[in-house]
């Protein structure tokens, strides 16, 4: 899909050439209209069959009256649900949002933005930091999701779940997920990312056991993840 790419017969074989790329979906941004000061959320739409950057792609835009912002210092689960359940989209301010319960998506065309890579850490019971039941055009993007302490048993950081839509598939952009780095090596989850719903773009996904400390004498590695992605749905799509 790039312009004045090589042709396939003169590429290195590790190279792969298509002519157009089949699906693009950029992830969502916030625009401001000089003008009138305006705050719009900007979603841009899935295009397909795409040469060149689509930035003549088409897009719908969320004025910030129809957008919740959160504040991990003010906010958590219960207020972002809640937003979610108004119909409000949500904008994630830079933070460490320590969950107490699941953020749960549903709506179709529901969005869920983090600014700075706002961080949701896991509820300790054990419950994801997103649920989806993926009802279409859905976006989660530039979030960081950390595991917590939790007790045994199967545990995971993202469920995305439902049927999923193929004329309008939901995406997941710049989704990381860490067990491990700051805090307890007693944190865990058997898989980080569990995608079941079909038609869905994953674009840019980080998934890493973020063990970086040096160990203490005597103090031994963590258990290791199960899975870190599982992706039972069909036709999703990966692009990392």
């Amino acid at each position: 899909g790039a312009v004045a790419a090589p042709s396939a017969a003169g590429a290195e074989p590790r190279v792969s050439v298509v002519d157009q790329a089949p699906v693009v979906a950029a992830k969502p941004y916030i625009v401001i209209d000089e003008a009138t000061g305006r705050y719009d959320l900007r979603v841009p739409l899935v295009a397909k069959d795409v040469v060149g950057a689509a930035l003549d792609a088409p897009y719908r835009d969320v004025p910030f009256e129809s957008v919740f912002v959160a504040d991990a210092s003010r906010h958590g689960a219960r207020h972002i649900n809640e937003a979610l359940a108004r119909g409000l989209d949500v904008v994630l301010a830079p933070g460490i949002f320590e969950l107490e319960s699941s953020i749960r998506m549903a709506r179709p065309g529901a969005v869920v933005m983090g600014l700075g890579y706002a961080t949701l850490v896991a509820p300790a019971s054990g419950a994801p930091c997103v649920i989806a039941n993926d009802a279409g055009g859905m976006r989660l993007a530039s979030v960081v999701l950390q595991a917590s302490e939790v007790p045994a048993g199967d545990s995971s950081l993202l469920r995305w779940g439902g049927d999923g839509s193929e004329t309008d598939p939901s995406v997941l952009s710049d989704v990381f997920a860490r067990v491990g780095g700051p805090g307890s090596l007693k944190v865990r989850a058997s898989v980080m990312v569990h995608v079941a719903a079909s038609h869905v773009i994953l674009d840019n996904l980080w998934l890493w056991r973020a063990d970086h400390a040096e160990l203490a004498p005597g103090e031994q590695p963590r258990p290791g993840e199960q899975y870190h992605l599982v992706v039972p749905g069909e036709c999703a799509v990966k692009n990392d």
